[in-house]
């Protein structure tokens, strides 16, 4: 059985020690996967943290995650799997962002939020417009909706007054 991955980590401690951390995070504590997408199980998370050329602290992982997304076509759930390699610069403060050829993650005092990290690369990988197959796909038939008898036209007798104006300007 893999283990809960904590809520936060120390990743300058763990960079200085080479370490990994590898573990599982239950559905129930991503809340913020929700809506049109949602885990269908727990997410396997691998996570390991190094010390660059440039003394940087390095977060790189891989994340899996088995979801259920609802097929913008025809509504109906379907399976997703979302896999996602990240690779970060985690930095003290939002101050000690540069403009550095990766991305960089706000870890105050060195603790990485994983949680936030995890939901935030899952939520980037799901797609826009997830879709079926359109062989597999079947929409909803639509209800064919009739015109209606009469429609009220609130400047139709415009034209009118414009004819009688244009005579009027004409007879004299």
């Amino acid at each position: 059985m893999a283990t809960e991955l904590p809520d936060e980590i120390d990743c300058r401690l763990l960079a200085d020690e080479l370490g990994t951390v590898s573990g599982q995070i239950s559905a129930t504590r991503l809340a913020r996967v929700r809506g049109i997408f949602r885990l269908s199980g727990n997410v396997n998370v691998g996570m390991e943290s190094h010390r660059d050329k440039n003394n940087r602290v390095v977060v790189t992982g891989e994340i899996t995650a088995p979801m259920e997304a609802k097929c913008q076509r025809c509504l109906e759930w379907m399976s997703l799997e979302i896999g996602v390699t990240m690779r970060v610069v985690a930095v003290p403060s939002v101050d000690d962002q540069k403009s550095w050829e990766i991305d960089c993650i706000v870890a105050p005092d060195w603790k990485l939020h994983v949680l936030e990290l995890i939901e935030d690369e899952i939520l980037l990988a799901c797609p826009m417009i997830p879709a079926h197959e359109k062989v597999s796909c079947h929409p909803p038939p639509s209800r064919a909706v009739e015109p209606p008898k009469s429609r009220y036209k609130p400047f139709g007798h415009l034209a009118e007054l414009i004819e009688k104006k244009d005579d009027d300007i004409n007879a004299k």
